[in-house]
């Protein structure tokens, strides 16, 4: 209908908004909109006068978190991968952050929640702090994307489910295990087997040695 047609529109040009400083996140909205380019960064850079004034202030405040906490996550030497517990942000107030721009933040920053200090000093705290929830997380993440890499170097395409076998031992099984539906929709699977076999290639989990081979 027309309402939703709205709502896309209003989302693709956010997409475009985004790209220059939020690009995971830009891509992954723009893709699942369906947007005409191959991608977001192909698109034509939107002038001030396509867009509302207030979005695009919104968007400056979010720009500036993303680049302060992207900076303390290389300072701890977290990689963005790994998923962290909390983003606090001070001197900024929630009504001056969409919902939705909040979100964006989130997912940039690779946090599971963002939360709103109050204060006057503009700063940002990122929780570093990684527990076995959040260490699990990461791993997983990392399997995916490393899963996705052979998909490509084997020259399958997104048509293509195959079967995955795991070679893992016990502590890393239980989390692909618990983590199973992640990790068959990231990697675009029919399914996985685990089991202790040594497969063809090797993927590196925090320095634990796990064997795959897509079938």
């Amino acid at each position: 209908g027309e309402g939703v047609d709205e709502l896309k529109e209003v989302l693709l040009t956010l997409a475009k908004l985004m790209a220059p400083f939020t690009p995971f996140f830009a891509e992954a909205l723009y893709k699942d909109l369906g947007g005409e380019k191959e991608s977001v960064h192909l698109e034509d850079w939107l002038e001030s006068a396509d867009v509302n004034e207030e979005v695009l202030v919104a968007m400056a405040k979010a720009r500036q978190v993303v680049e302060l906490a992207l900076s303390k996550r290389a300072e701890a030497g977290i990689k963005i991968r790994q998923p962290l517990r909390s983003l606090t942000i001070l001197g900024i107030d929630e009504q001056d952050l969409s919902a939705e721009v909040g979100q964006i933040i989130a997912d940039e920053v690779n946090v599971m929640t963002v939360i709103f200090g109050g204060g006057e000093e503009f700063k940002v705290e990122l929780d570093v702090v990684l527990d076995d929830e959040l260490k699990a997380q990461g791993q997983v993440r990392e399997f995916v994307r490393q899963v996705n890499a052979l998909r490509k170097m084997q020259g399958l395409t997104i048509k293509d489910r195959p079967t995955l076998k795991i070679g893992a031992d016990e502590s890393i099984a239980v989390i692909l295990q618990a983590n199973r539906e992640v990790i068959v929709k990231g990697a675009l699977l029919e399914d996985f087997v685990l089991d202790t076999v040594q497969h063809e290639s090797t993927i590196d989990l925090d320095g634990v040695a796990v064997t795959v081979e897509l079938c």
